[in-house]
Formats: C-alpha cells, sequence, structure tokens
C-alpha cells in the first residue's frame, strides 16, 4: 500500500509539473487554430514535422525563441546531460537483461527511433520548430508511464516472464529519477530541450527571407 501510493504521488507531481511546463509555454505564444477534422486520427507515434505541416499554426518568434535558448542555456545544457545519464543507465541496465537475439532487436529499435541527422541543415521550418518545442512533452509521458513503456518495449523485445518483471522495476526507477529531475528544473528550460542544439538553425526562414525587400 505504501508502495502504490508513492507512485500515485510522484505520478501528480510529474503530471503538474507537466501541466506548469504548458501553462508557461502556452503564455508565450497565440493558441494555434484546432486541427482539421480527423486530425485526432492521424499517426501520433512520433508525431513528425510533416503531420504538423497538415495543421495551421502561428509563425514561432525565432528572435524570443534564440534569446531565451542563450538565457538559459546553462540550464539546458545540465538538464541534458542529466537526463542523458538517466536514459544510458536504463538502456545499460535494460540491455544486460537481453538474449543475443534480443540485443539484434534493441539496436534495430534504437536505430528505428534514432536516425542520423548530421546531414540535415539549413534553417528549420515552422512545423520543425513547432515539434521540436511538442516532443519535451510526449517525451516526459514517456519516462512517466510504466506500463505504456513496457508495453511498447515488449512489442519489438518479447519478454519472457521473468524480464518483464525486471524491466518493469527499471522503468518504475528511471520514472522516479526523471520526475526528480524535472521537479529541480525550471520549466521554461523543458520546453527548448530540443531546440537548443539547433538553436544555429532558428534563422529566418526561406519565404520570409526571400520577402524582404532588398536595399
Amino acid at each position: 500500500m505504501r508502495q502504490f501510493l508513492a507512485v500515485a504521488f510522484l505520478s501528480v507531481l510529474a503530471f503538474a509539473a507537466g501541466y506548469g511546463v504548458r501553462i508557461w509555454v502556452e503564455s508565450t505564444r497565440p493558441l494555434p487554430a484546432p486541427p482539421p477534422m480527423g486530425q485526432e486520427f492521424a499517426d501520433s507515434t512520433r508525431t513528425p514535422p510533416e503531420i504538423l505541416g497538415t495543421v495551421k499554426w502561428p509563425a514561432p518568434n525565432r528572435a524570443h525563441l534564440a534569446a531565451e535558448i542563450e538565457r538559459l542555456r546553462p540550464e539546458i545544457d545540465a538538464f541534458r546531460k542529466s537526463l542523458h545519464e538517466i536514459d544510458t543507465q536504463f538502456d545499460q541496465d535494460l540491455q544486460a537483461l537481453l538474449t543475443p537475439e534480443q540485443h539484434e532487436f534493441f539496436a534495430a529499435r534504437h536505430k528505428r527511433l534514432n536516425p542520423p541527422n548530421h546531414h540535415q541543415t539549413g534553417t528549420l521550418t515552422d512545423q520543425e520548430i513547432i515539434y521540436l518545442r511538442e516532443r519535451p512533452f510526449e517525451s516526459a509521458v514517456e519516462r512517466i508511464s510504466v506500463e505504456w513503456k513496457l508495453e511498447d518495449l515488449d512489442k519489438d523485445l518479447k519478454f519472457d516472464a521473468g524480464q518483464k518483471a525486471k524491466v518493469r522495476d527499471l522503468l518504475a526507477a528511471r520514472r522516479v529519477k526523471f520526475i526528480s529531475l524535472v521537479d529541480n528544473v525550471p520549466p521554461p528550460s523543458l520546453s527548448l530541450i530540443n531546440l537548443a542544439p539547433l538553436a544555429q538553425r532558428l534563422g529566418e526562414p526561406k519565404e520570409a527571407a526571400a520577402a524582404q525587400p532588398k536595399p
């Protein structure tokens, strides 16, 4: 019973933190128009920018975002470093439980969910900026919901009963670490953690640059 209450309390804290972050984000940009009818049935597994491109969102304030990233850079970098350490430790602990065949599936899964982007250059589109700002909230749910994430991993790795119990414990431990990290990070920096590494690509989009009068 004590463990159940602790998990419930931590979950409430996590969603409260997420709600606070969302309130801060929404207060810094106009309310977007509602999505087209049927958009809620689109594939939302990873919400790529091309899906966002079908919705009429207000243009991001690039200058404001760049200034905020610069102001919060130390906090953002510290958060990203701590988050990387938590995820790396989880991956190492998870792989220690896997069979050789499951290791192959794990590698394939990691490659699928983390495609290389070293070749991507040029100015970010409005849709990409919106996606990068929304992604941290989706990632937070992935780290908080133990059963959802366990089912997601099990689809690819096919755990046996013993593995499933151990992975559930690993996910629960990661959730506690993540909630503790979020509780100690000011909300503004959380909404910018995915956009910050690409801040140098926040220049005006080609369409806006082309519309500028030439001297």
